[in-house]
């Protein structure tokens, strides 16, 4: 195992300040800082200046977007780990407008288990089959960038149970919630932002948690973005959003996932059962992700 990053420091701070503060930004994006961080750090020096390389050809406009959401001076120089909100980024760029499907697939509500990937349908198995192929076969700079910058934030992505679910709800966010502190209203946002705070894990916890579980995805996964491979990382997410303790589906003697008719409640019991299968999934976002750039970068 590599050295730790020192630059895992800085999403501990973005975590500290992303609920210090009443305006803070959603916490998904700070997934994307954990996620992309550890997988960078898993990389060889020369790899990680490849990836430096990249991130410093970003136009202007675009690492004005990533900072503006990060609260940042604009033309501040940026990591990867902070690039790895691009893709949520330009979202607001008409140019971008049609990746706005990408970030997520939608399955109907008696469906157990994905089992294929539809050619050209607009969701996230798509897109990383598709910026897959275009990092190995961009054919200048601007092609492989925007390639590795959607494929990293895919990888995150597809690990969050609720970006794998349902559509009549819109992935968790029509789902209510109650909260003590009455900050966490939706169950999107509980997946994306809440459990990743009452985590409360320091920069020491997550390099012991990712030294661990890296070994062993380095020994299963065989860095290569095949269907197979990203049937099975679709449905350990399906799962996760069709389990009991996630209390999203409620089920009457069938397979069908029913909405619930009152709210969840977010309390220490939900933080509980469900705070270890976050961090789980993170991890593995993480060192699949750190294996993918270790056998495709130079």
């Amino acid at each position: 195992m590599r050295p730790f990053h020192p630059c895992l420091l800085i999403f501990s701070l973005y975590i500290f300040l992303a609920f210090s503060t009443p305006e803070a930004h959603a916490l998904g994006q700070q997934g994307h800082l954990i996620v992309c961080e550890l997988a960078y750090s898993s990389l060889s020096k020369p790899q990680q200046h490849t990836i430096n390389n990249l991130i410093d050809q970003l136009p202007t406009s675009q690492r004005a977007l990533i900072n503006k959401r990060l609260n940042r001076p604009q033309d501040a120089s940026l990591t990867f780990s902070q690039s790895c909100i691009w893709a949520d980024a330009i979202r607001e760029l008409e140019s971008y407008g049609k990746y706005s499907t990408w970030h997520y697939v939608n399955v109907v509500r008696d469906s157990e288990k994905i089992v294929a990937i539809e050619d050209k349908r607009p969701d996230i198995l798509s897109a990383m089959v598709v910026h897959d192929w275009q990092f190995k076969n961009a054919e200048n700079v601007a092609e492989q960038l925007e390639a590795l910058l959607f494929i990293s934030h895919w990888f995150a992505d597809i690990h969050q149970p609720l970006h794998v679910s349902f559509e009549s709800d819109r992935g968790g966010n029509d789902t209510q919630v109650q909260s003590r502190d009455k900050r966490c209203k939706n169950l999107h946002q509980v997946w994306d932002n809440c459990l990743l705070r009452d985590l409360k894990m320091n920069q020491e916890g997550w390099r012991q948690a990712f030294t661990q579980v890296q070994a062993q995805e380095r020994a299963q996964f065989n860095g290569v973005v095949s269907t197979e491979n990203i049937l099975q990382w679709s449905n350990e997410s399906l799962a996760i959003t069709r389990s009991k303790i996630m209390a999203y589906c409620h089920y009457a003697g069938n397979s069908r996932c029913e909405p619930g008719t009152e709210a969840i409640q977010y309390n220490d019991y939900y933080i509980q059962q469900n705070s270890p299968v976050l961090k789980r999934q993170m991890l593995r976002a993480a060192s699949r992700l750190g294996v993918y750039l270790t056998n495709n970068l130079p």
